[in-house]
């Protein structure tokens, strides 16, 4: 019980952000899967809210889930950006896809699209033979307003 709520938000996403979280996400994934993971994110200029960083978390772990019980990747990367404000990322894999198999509207992706939307963000997915591909982006809304220099010295 107490792995499943740690799943559901882990302490470093409240602790330490994003970046630190999805860095112990791919750590933990890699060394239980054995699949390469790579992480590269950008400092961002506004930090995505607390409920944003959540969803974009939860995210991240569906589509590890997803990579693990479908893909048949060797790999997978995650880069987390900040576009004029917003926040992107994006899940790629090298695996075998999903096109044409009845997976493509599962629950897990339909929640990804949910926790995007609820947002006013959206998730793209572009899959082929070759991998897989996820961008979920959210609006400057789901982003603290920068902190002023003053708060930041």
């Amino acid at each position: 019980m107490r792995r499943l709520s740690h799943d559901l938000r882990p302490r470093v996403l409240d602790d330490l952000g994003l970046s630190s979280a999805l860095e112990a996400l791919c750590h933990n994934f890699s060394e239980r899967t054995g699949i390469a993971t790579h992480l590269e994110y950008a400092a961002f200029k506004a930090r995505p809210k607390a409920e944003a960083s959540t969803a974009l978390y939860r995210v991240a772990r569906e589509a590890l889930n997803n990579v693990e019980r479908h893909a048949g990747a060797s790999s997978v990367s995650i880069t987390l950006l900040s576009p004029k404000g917003r926040v992107q990322m994006i899940i790629e894999d090298d695996g075998k896809g999903f096109a044409g198999q009845s997976g493509m509207g599962g629950l897990g992706l339909r929640n990804m699209q949910e926790r995007m939307a609820h947002f006013g963000g959206l998730l793209l997915i572009q899959t082929s033979p070759a991998g897989t591909r996820l961008q979920a982006s959210l609006p400057k809304t789901a982003s603290l307003p920068p902190a002023p220099l003053s708060e930041v010295a």
